[in-house]
Formats: C-alpha cells, structure tokens, sequence
C-alpha cells in the first residue's frame, strides 16, 4: 500500500513550514521541506551533508532524531577542527581513520535485556495479543542488527508467556 502525507504548520518566520512524505508504510521519505525540493538549487548544508552521507556509507540520517543527531555531528566536526559541514564531509571522503570514527560515533552500541521498557511493554500488552489473536498462528519473528542477543533474547523470553 502506497501512501503520501503532506502537512503546512505554522514557523516563527513569515515562511510556513511544508513537509511532503511518501512512499510505503514500512519506509518513508522526505520529499521537500520548507518548500525546497531535494533536487532544487539550494538545500540547508546540513541536508545536503545528510544526503552525501546516505551515498557514502548508506546511512540514512533522516531516520534519527534530527536535533540529536546534528547535535552530535556538529560536536564531533568540533572535535576534529571542523567548522563546516562541506569541508567535514571532503575529510570524511579522504580520510579513512575519520570516517571510521564518525560511523563508530554515529551508531548506537548499546545492547541490552529488555531496552526500552516502555516499548516491550506496548509489545507485551497490546501487540502481541492482537498478532496472536488475528493470525492463529505461530508468529514468525526476525531481529535485526542485534549486537550481542540481548534484543532477540529479549524477545523470546516475552514470546514465551504466549506460547
């Protein structure tokens, strides 16, 4: 199923701020923001550091928490002497040690029983019995980029009180 989302909200500036997403539930993308398109002559050089990130390593930034996630870039561009995100990103290309010090630093090496308590509640209370009652089925689970099993054990220790 295809979908498309637009929404105007008001800004501080006399500029109303325009998002326009579409694409698949399982996967969305940004398609203009503040009435620029992706493919228009001016971009915020965040977004355009964004987009050439995506290229390069195939991280796609626009899936974190935006002020978060440049705060940290913007913290460690600092770090190194970098003042601006064209000449952080031309390192980044050049510099192998660099990039691998960004990719460390962007990812989250966090794994551990039950993170985020409030979401395997949710999954617990409402989610599962829902799956469960729907299908009638043994539910096939798959857990993706788990570190060291903390997750999918998490997970099969909550499957266990259904089956």
């Amino acid at each position: 199923m295809y979908f498309a989302y637009f929404s105007v909200q008001k800004s501080n500036t006399s500029k109303p701020i325009i998002y326009y997403f579409c694409g698949f539930p399982q996967k969305f993308f940004l398609i203009a923001y503040n009435n620029i398109s992706l493919g228009g002559a001016y971009m915020d050089k965040y977004e355009i550091f964004k987009k050439n990130i995506n290229k390069l390593i195939n991280i796609d930034l626009n899936y974190y928490k935006e002020k978060q996630m440049k705060r940290r870039i913007i913290s460690l561009m600092n770090r190194n002497g970098f003042n601006d995100f064209d000449e952080y990103f031309s390192a980044l290309k050049s510099n192998k040690d660099l990039l691998d010090q960004f990719i460390n630093y962007l990812t989250i090496n966090v794994s551990e029983f039950y993170r985020n308590p409030a979401q395997w509640h949710i999954l617990e209370k409402e989610i599962l019995p829902k799956l469960i009652e729907d299908t009638g089925k043994p539910l096939k689970v798959w857990s993706s980029a788990c570190s060291t099993g903390e997750e999918p054990y998490s997970l099969v220790m909550l499957l266990s009180k259904f089956f």
